[in-house]
């Protein structure tokens, strides 16, 4: 764990929040007094298994860091029963897609465990970009690297499947 002398200014929630992020993809890229400051605008969120953190088509105005549990996302097909287009295992980010995008959310998300998550809301989004913008760029950034990531995963899959012959049209 990054700890600095800084952290015992830090609420005692706030410092359980940022231990917990410091346990995440964000401790490769944030140091402790900018994980301890992205806490501070986290919430705490659990679910039940077979509770959806969010459904296919709600607005997106938030995004999760998973702590505990597996989630899965599911994909409506209009011909076909929901898909499941993968698992979210501890340290993850979900849900970041539309928050950065604005759009509708594109998959639905289920607890298959019980989960425990720490939810950014796009208010508390821009309100680091407004008043903390090194933060919000860097945040942007990983969040954009991961989503990039999730798109090349998807790319390679689509070329061993189906996709392969779309392409070859």
């Amino acid at each position: 764990m990054k700890t600095t002398g800084k952290a015992s200014n830090l609420s005692g929630e706030t410092q359980a929040k940022a231990t917990h992020l410091d346990h995440t993809i964000f401790s490769k890229h944030f140091d402790w007094e900018e994980l301890s400051l992205l806490a501070g605008f986290m919430t705490y969120q659990n679910l039940l298994p077979g509770e959806f953190l969010c459904e296919e088509g709600d607005p997106g105005t938030f995004m999760g860091v998973l702590l505990r549990g597996v989630l899965s996302v599911v994909k409506n097909a209009p011909c076909e029963s929901p898909t499941l287009v993968c698992d979210i295992h501890r340290g993850h980010v979900v849900g970041e897609q539309a928050l950065v995008d604005r759009e509708p959310r594109s998959a639905s998300i289920l607890a298959q465990t019980p989960a425990a998550l720490l939810v950014l809301r796009r208010e508390a989004y821009e309100v680091i970009v407004n008043n903390h913008p090194r933060l919000g760029v860097k945040l942007m950034g990983v969040l954009a690297s991961e989503m990039s990531a999730r798109l090349r995963m998807a790319t390679g899959q689509l070329a061993c499947g189906n996709g392969a012959k779309a392409a070859k049209r």
